[in-house]
């Protein structure tokens, strides 16, 4: 089998397992969040997609979470991670602690121009769908003002993808609609899309992008050479004809997939839409039928009496005269006024239970201020409580979305030279030598508890200190201090163990020599203050020899 059928064969086979994720996936577009790309429809360009929608809470919901998950783990006016070196003993050095922040503001600097609009796609994605995948890979700059490294959000239904065997994803391939002018750029492209970007440049069409390891295709390595050698194999194929454009390749897996809810068994996530969905699609019928009965409420359908209008015309204007035989009997309403205390009811009670599951209610209280100022320990209470409902997924969300996204980043831009020049404890290490700390608010809520006990057992050794003085020396201090500085993510401010040592050591032969010099000054005082009484009892005894 070729290399471009054996990825059009596993295109559709992905594909095909997915199809009953994807109806739901368009019915959450249609119910919910219709500013995403269809999946199983296509609609002409600009064509209304709310006409559902009667109803919004669950868009303001998705809204509300998606931004604070964003503003919390990727905020770009917080320094929102932190590398540090696996040896602790390498880690307090002020070479190495010094070239971890040096890196880290780099990446956040390169960051800064295009990877929070993409990043922030994919987390509406994994919100919505459970699933957000982000491409990140370095480009050739072919003009000024393009950056080094390309993020790309790509939408749900336009990937397809599959874990290996340890649960993770390496199997991605997505389908791409291109403008022939693009599509002929890619490559050796075939005679239809050539023709095509001369006489229609604008017409589409469908190129995958695979990215598998190589393991999994039949190569020549004798054909192979560069990019090609690399461990994850990057194939362009037009759809359409089964042409293989080009092929490359990948140090790294190159995708970082944050994942909401995972499924036993199921390479997809689900998310938050999928269980609003049906209070969703309730509170839309119920307000269009609401609408309906709202119309009814101002502009009333009548009964009117055969032959009881004069005129033959009921005037409804605003001032309108209408003469009738018989005022009581000529025109009636043809509906009660209508009770809507049980449309309320239900409403409240589905908007209720949508921004519930959307976690509403607990991001609005964190952020709200009932006074002018919260306390440390009330902001850190509800920053607590919502970790404790979010820490499972935000672990996931760190492990294979925000750790993929700092290595992939920090590993482009060290082939790129973009990095000083790491200490011999980075580039002499073996692997992955260097640990992500997370610093955003949620992230700091989890390591809140260890801080807190830090905090207490200091507290309580303070209590026994007037019971027992000796109770101060049993708590290693310096370790204590580490510890804290390590879990705040300042500890660059520390010196290393090595430097505190000789500088201890310096204090102890700076106050020695101090001493010493102090006894040598006493000593030649006490003799400055006993010499003329040596004086005169020389001269006594000289005195006494001579008679």
């Amino acid at each position: 089998m070729s290399k471009p059928k054996e990825i059009l064969n596993l295109y559709e086979q992905y594909k095909q397992a997915r199809v009953n994720l994807d109806n739901t996936a368009q019915e959450i577009i249609d119910n919910i969040l219709p500013y995403m790309s269809d999946v199983t429809i296509t609609r002409a360009p600009g064509e209304k997609k709310n006409s559902r929608i009667f109803d919004a809470s669950a868009s303001y919901g998705h809204h509300v979470f998606s931004q604070f998950v964003q503003g919390s783990i990727i905020n770009p006016g917080q320094k929102w991670f932190a590398l540090h070196h696996r040896d602790n003993q390498a880690d307090e050095k002020q070479a190495v602690a010094g070239w971890n922040q040096d890196s880290r503001d780099r990446m956040l600097r390169l960051m800064r121009t295009a990877f929070y609009g993409p990043a922030g796609q994919a987390i509406d994605n994994w919100a919505g769908f459970g699933n957000g995948p982000l491409l990140i890979e370095a480009v050739p700059k072919k003009r000024e003002g393009l950056g080094p490294i390309r993020f790309t959000s790509v939408p749900y239904g336009q990937s397809v993808m599959a874990e290996g065997d340890d649960g993770r994803i390496d199997q991605f391939i997505r389908c791409m609609k291109i403008p022939a002018h693009q599509a002929v750029k890619l490559g050796d492209v075939s005679t239809d899309i050539q023709k095509a970007a001369e006489k229609e440049p604008l017409r589409e069409f469908e190129i995958l992008h695979s990215i598998l390891p190589r393991d999994m295709q039949e190569y020549s390595k004798s054909a192979i050479k560069g990019s090609k050698d690399l461990p994850w194999a990057s194939c362009w194929v037009e759809k359409e004809k089964g042409k293989l454009i080009k092929e490359s390749g990948y140090r790294k897996f190159p995708v970082a997939i944050a994942r909401y809810a995972l499924i036993s068994g199921s390479p997809y996530a689900r998310g938050l839409a999928e269980l609003a969905l049906p209070d969703a699609k309730t509170l839309n019928l119920a307000d269009q039928k609401a609408l309906l009965k709202w119309d009814r409420e101002l502009d009333p359908p009548t009964l009117t009496q055969r032959n009881s209008l004069v005129s033959k015309i009921l005037d409804k204007r605003a001032g309108g005269n209408t003469i009738v035989n018989n005022i009581d009997k000529a025109v009636a309403p043809l509906f009660d006024s209508g009770n809507w205390q049980s449309h309320d009811l239900m409403a409240g009670r589905k908007e209720l239970a949508i921004l519930r599951i959307f976690h509403v209610n607990e991001i609005l209280n964190l952020l709200s201020r009932e006074k002018p100022e919260l306390t440390a320990f009330e902001v850190n209470a509800r920053l607590t409580l919502l970790q404790q409902i979010l820490g499972p997924v935000f672990g996931i969300l760190e492990s294979e979305f925000l750790s993929q996204i700092v290595e992939l980043t920090l590993d482009n831009m060290a082939h790129m030279g973009l990095l000083a020049q790491p200490p011999d404890e980075i580039a002499q290490g073996d692997g992955d030598i260097l640990d992500v700390i997370y610093e955003g608010p949620l992230a700091r809520a989890q390591r809140n508890g260890d801080i807190q006990n830090i905090q207490q057992s200091v507290a309580d050794v303070v209590g026994i200190q007037p019971l027992w003085p000796e109770v101060v020396k049993l708590p290693d201090w310096e370790k204590m201090t580490r510890n804290l500085f390590a879990i705040r993510g300042t500890q660059h401010l520390l010196i290393g163990e090595q430097e505190f040592l000789e500088e201890q050591t310096k204090l102890v032969e700076q106050a020695n020599a101090d001493k010493a010099a102090a006894l040598v000054g006493g000593g030649s005082e006490a003799l400055g203050k006993i010499a003329p009484y040596l004086k005169v009892q020389n001269d006594i005894s000289t005195g006494r020899a001579a008679a």
